[in-house]
């Protein structure tokens, strides 16, 4: 069975929330199932996924709608935080928004070759390379957001020296 783009996608990121709640076992915990299913949600040839209830807890354990984020990423949409509030920014700065941009896209290539030196690229190396591009576009969210609030901020300063006849 051929299975989608979007099958990939969420297994990863239910992957990456197990992985963020303490793997399987205390996954499965706060998920109130059992192991073996979580670990089925956890391999990635599995049919197997997250009840809603499950992934509401999970998420509210990790602190990240990680799994809700890619499901609302398939549809073309963006999750935002409650209250108009973006994400917070560790570098608001342009030039260390720059500086975590690049180290991420370094790292993306650095995995990216050494997976592919061996000459296969298999499913593993593409689920893997998918979480470092996720790393990699929210780096590049935050750089473009730092930009924003730059020119933003230079733009409130032309606005006031004009008021001031400068």
């Amino acid at each position: 069975m051929r299975r989608e783009t979007w099958f990939w996608r969420v297994k990863a990121a239910q992957r990456d929330l197990i992985e963020r709640c303490g793997g399987v076992r205390r996954a499965a915990e706060i998920g109130e199932c059992s192991p073996s299913w979580m670990g089925k949600c956890n391999t990635p040839t599995e049919d197997a996924f997250l009840s809603l209830r499950q992934k509401r807890a999970l998420e509210a354990d990790a602190g990240e709608p990680v799994v809700t984020r890619a499901e609302a990423e398939l549809a073309g949409y963006a999750l935002g935080r409650a209250g108009g509030c973006g994400p917070e920014l560790p570098a608001a700065c342009p030039y260390a928004a720059h500086a975590d941009l690049v180290g991420e896209f370094g790292d993306l290539l650095g995995n990216f070759a050494a997976r592919i030196r061996d000459g296969v690229f298999s499913r593993g190396d593409g689920l893997a390379i998918d979480r470092d591009l996720a790393d990699v576009i929210a780096k590049a969210e935050a750089f473009r957001l730092a930009i924003a609030r730059r020119q933003a901020k230079g733009e409130a300063e032309r606005d006031s020296e004009r008021e001031d006849g400068r």
